[in-house]
């Protein structure tokens, strides 16, 4: 292939250096040919002037100029006007036109004063073999008057012979092309006189540049596109400087081909000749490695099967002669030893090798009286991740959170992963603890950042415990246990009666120990009542009524919050069907929606299904969701939120102004109300930072034409403040605590006037 592959580029080679010369030395001979046609027309100028100059006739010179010079048909003499008098012509005259005035020659001839050619082209011309060529020369008087021109017509037989009598032997194809690009005369009979070269050819050949070497593929040359390497001609083109013409020798792709065959075939012989030896010879060594070779397959089953092969086996066939399958062997078994010490999913060292290395640390900082420390990374919300987003979503977040805590430690240190969402770090040495604080507050720092998973943009956070050698353990199981905080008695009977308390809560929604309560929304601009929100409240057997801030988180961690927010939507939604029973139309109810209920693919159908029920109109309720579920998955929080408001329900944002606060993300969300949370509230009065972050969140809010609900509102100089700043909604113990219902009833009674905690002047 080698050799056939360099034959074929040193013919290219010669083939372009063939057509090059073939156009420089045929160039040569027309340029000859014509120079001794211009010299004899210059002589006749000159004898036609000396008349002139005489007063004698210069009729008695043309004739005998046609007899000297054979290869001219005609010769004419044009005045200034460009017109030629009958008895000033001789030969073939009725082939040189009667008034050459707009001849390109005769112009040129007239302006430039010097010998210049034309090819007129006429009907009749063009079923010729060989065009009409003219062949201009000033007469100037000895005043340096142009006293006209002498036109001859010359014998194109006598330029075409040149071309025939100058062309190589072998398969070039010689053609003469005049300024613009037309076809003068060609050896090619395919191209007929008068055809157009314009476009074909390269830019350089229009602009007059010798083009040393070039290849096109002329239109004649039919024929698919991908065979168009076997129609293109290998050419060269030269430019006669007076004329304007240009020759054109090229050679057809297909004749290259012809002369590189006899080679071709040769070497596919004996292509053939090595093939069958190469059989002969694999087949022959096949035979001795099939044994081995099989071998190794059934190992690689082996491994796709989840099972090693026995180490007997490996170590057999890493005896073997044949060096690549020693080398299989081998690695083999250091995908044994690999495998059996790292995480597969990140490829971190797993939990066996970390305390490998931990031990080893541990040795060398005794000897050393060096301190190590011992981090224990745990992901926050990544079960929520993984169950609504799915497990690939989960996998390559793993993945991009491994590469993240890799780059935030030193090259000495170690990032393991011991499992699900669990990372442990060692770093070491550690003089003093500031040191383990630094690197955790880098980690966190880490996770802080978006993660950008499966195009979606994800926030979560992580925990980290923290051990460290020797004031909490001297071994490495006891400083990994001690990361996990479990080292006290204390944190383990919390741990003991968090799990009591979920074993009640599961049993909760079966036996109805959960009620609502409903805590007003009151306008500031009227002082009225507006809606509630449905809070859950636990009422425990034993414990009695339960704050769902005790339970919630828990709820979340056991997988039982999809079910209590199904619960709570579905009494909220009927209690609001009783409160319109009693005349109250307008009067909304608010229900919070976890992480995990946002996120499950069946919530529209959900709300939908409520409303349907219940019969209330569906801007009666409205949707309550934290900043920090709405920023989990942004674009998946659209999405959902536009489809509740296709719906007709409302949307609310709780706790503004504690995560991200960002106009363009505020900006992005199809909410309808912003809740102010309450621990800006709490010192509005007192803390010139919460008292600007307040007004700012409610003119971010307003210039979006959202309303705003100001939380915790438990003092009549907080809510003069906000009635000050244009909040449009409060809550708080200052207007209403959370009720039950038929509390709630007796207090909207007792308030059907405005509240007079809202007075302007109270």
């Amino acid at each position: 292939i080698l050799y056939t592959r360099t034959a074929f580029q040193g013919e290219v080679e010669a083939t372009h250096s063939r057509v090059e010369r073939s156009a420089q030395e045929i160039r040569g001979a027309i340029r000859e040919a014509l120079v001794e046609r211009e010299a004899a027309l210059e002589d006749l100028s000159h004898g036609v002037q000396t008349a002139y100059a005489l007063g004698a006739p210069p009729a008695g010179l043309l004739g005998p100029f046609l007899k000297d010079h054979p290869s001219f048909l005609a010769i004419a003499l044009a005045d200034e006007q460009g017109v030629a008098a009958p008895g000033l012509a001789s030969g073939r005259t009725d082939l040189i036109p009667a008034n050459v005035a707009a001849a390109r020659c005769f112009t040129s001839a007239r302006g430039q004063r010097q010998t210049t050619y034309d090819t007129p082209r006429s009907a009749a011309s063009s079923l010729r073999a060989y065009p009409e060529l003219l062949l201009c020369e000033p007469v100037v008087g000895t005043d340096g008057r142009f006293r006209g021109a002498l036109v001859g017509l010359l014998d194109p037989v006598a330029i075409a012979s040149v071309l025939s009598r100058e062309a190589r032997r072998g398969r070039e194809v010689v053609t003469l092309l005049d300024p613009e690009q037309h076809v003068l005369a060609s050896l090619d009979p395919r191209v007929a006189v008068g055809t157009s070269f314009a476009g074909l050819l390269p830019a350089g050949a229009v602009s007059g540049k010798d083009l040393q070497s070039f290849t096109y593929v002329p239109p004649w040359e039919g024929g698919p596109e991908a065979a168009r390497a076997l129609r293109q001609h290998y050419s060269a083109y030269r430019r006669l400087p007076a004329s304007g013409w240009g020759v054109l020798v090229d050679l057809p792709a297909s004749s290259l081909y012809a002369a590189l065959m006899p080679s071709a075939y040769r070497i596919l012989l004996l292509l053939l000749a090595n093939l069958v030896a190469l059989y002969a010879v694999v087949t022959r060594f096949a035979r001795k490695v099939s044994e081995p070779l099989l071998a190794v397959n059934e190992a690689a089953n082996d491994i796709a099967g989840g099972h090693f092969p026995s180490a007997a086996s490996l170590q057999e066939l890493a005896k073997n002669p044949i060096g690549e399958i020693q080398s299989v062997a081998l690695h083999f078994m250091s995908m044994r030893d690999a495998l059996a010490y790292r995480d597969a999913l990140t490829g971190l060292p797993n939990r066996r090798l970390f305390l490998d290395r931990l031990g080893l640390a541990l040795a060398q900082a005794r000897r050393t009286r060096e301190g190590l420390a011992v981090l224990f990374v745990d992901l926050d919300r990544f079960r929520l991740v993984d169950d609504s987003l799915g497990h690939a979503v989960g996998n390559l977040l793993l993945r991009t959170l491994s590469e993240r805590l890799q780059t935030c430690v030193r090259e000495g240190d170690t990032v393991a992963r011991l499992g699900g969402d669990e990372f442990v770090v060692l770093v070491r040495p550690v003089v003093e603890e500031e040191d383990a604080a630094r690197v955790a507050r880098k980690l966190l720092e880490a996770m802080r950042a978006p993660f950008t998973v499966a195009d979606r943009e994800l926030f979560v956070t992580g925990s980290i415990g923290v051990s460290l050698f020797p004031n909490d353990g001297n071994a490495a199981e006891p400083l990994l246990n001690n990361t996990y905080r479990l080292y006290t008695s204390a944190m383990n009977d919390r741990a003991l009666e968090q799990l009591a308390l979920e074993g009640a809560l599961r049993k909760a929604l079966g036996q109805d120990q959960f009620v609502v309560y409903y805590q007003p929304l009151v306008s500031v601009r009227n002082g009225c009542a507006v809606g509630a929100e449905a809070l859950v409240r636990w009422h425990h057997p034993e414990r009695g009524l339960i704050a769902a801030s005790q339970f919630i988180a828990l709820a979340e961690s056991s997988g039982l919050i999809e079910d209590i927010d199904s619960w709570v939507l579905r009494m909220a939604c009927a209690q609001a069907r009783e409160w319109h029973r009693r005349g109250r139309k307008n009067f909304k109810v608010e229900v919070n929606l976890s992480a995990r209920q946002f996120q499950q693919p069946d919530l529209v159908g959900e709300v939908t299904r409520c409303l349907r029920e219940t019969g209330i109109p569906a801007g009666t309720l409205e949707i309550e969701i934290t900043e920090r579920i709405a920023m989990l998955d942004l674009d998946r929080s659209v999405d959902i939120l536009r489809a509740l408001r296709a719906l007709g329900v409302h949307v609310s944002l709780d706790d503004f102004g504690t995560g991200y606060s960002s106009l363009s993300y505020l900006n992005a969300l199809p909410v309808d109300t912003v809740k102010l949370d309450q621990s800006f509230v709490r010192h509005v009065t007192t803390d010139p930072g919460d008292a600007a972050i307040a007004t700012a969140v409610i003119a971010m809010a307003h210039s979006l034409d959202l309303k705003v609900v100001a939380e915790g509102v438990e003092t009549a100089e907080q809510l003069a403040f906000l009635r000050g700043r244009g909040c449009d909604l409060v809550q708080g113990h200052l207007v209403g605590v959370p009720m039950p219902p038929d509390r709630l009833d007796i207090f909207l009674e007792e308030h059907a006037e405005p509240l007079l905690l809202l007075q302007p002047d109270r």
